[in-house]
């Protein structure tokens, strides 16, 4: 085993020098096309006071507000990946619409192929998230990762959503029905 975890470390190193390679080139890329740079959003910590909704939780109280730097739309995350998105501010807290909000829609791709979908959440006949949105012709596999697009302008490129368990096709039999598996754990949020 110890041999295994031996060549696991070199593998990783070797990925590690591969992909920064990659992100240099990827800048100086960027530069030469005029396109801009990666800016990592700005984060504030919050705790999660109160969760609201049966019988998924579609909303959260959040402990920072107007004076912390909160403002209305803004992306709320957790180590894991999106949670949600602020809805109302007030000076000390907030009040933040999860992903399990049926008015909540989020631009999404998936990571390995830019498979671009809507995801949202449908409370029948049983809660689950869905990305929505996806042509029959459009290849996704159980087990890829969703991210944001970027393509909204409520939430930066790149943040983790869910993962594909389920395939099918919506009720109309045009597009691909796509369950996910959250990202987080919407039901035991405790910081964001």
């Amino acid at each position: 085993e110890n041999e295994r975890l031996h060549e696991r470390i070199a593998s990783l190193e070797l990925e590690v020098v591969r992909l920064r390679a990659a992100g240099v080139e990827n800048e100086r890329l960027r530069e030469s096309l005029g396109l801009p740079g990666y800016r990592p959003p700005s984060l504030r910590p919050a705790e999660v006071l109160a969760l609201a909704g049966e019988p998924v939780p579609a909303a959260a109280t959040l402990s920072a507000g107007a004076a912390q730097g909160v403002r209305t739309g803004d992306g709320v995350v957790t180590s894991d990946g999106l949670v949600g998105r602020v809805s109302e501010v007030y000076p000390g807290l907030s009040r933040m619409a999860l992903l399990t909000d049926p008015n909540a829609a989020v631009a999404c791709e998936v990571e390995s192929t830019g498979v671009q979908g809507i995801v949202r959440f449908d409370p029948s006949p049983r809660p689950r998230l869905l990305l929505t949105g996806v042509p029959l012709a459009d290849t996704v596999r159980r087990g890829q990762l969703v991210l944001t697009s970027g393509m909204s302008l409520r939430y930066p490129r790149g943040l983790p959503v869910g993962r594909v368990i389920r395939l099918g096709r919506d009720a109309s039999g045009l597009t691909q029905e796509i369950e996910l598996e959250p990202a987080a754990r919407l039901s035991r949020l405790r910081h964001a």
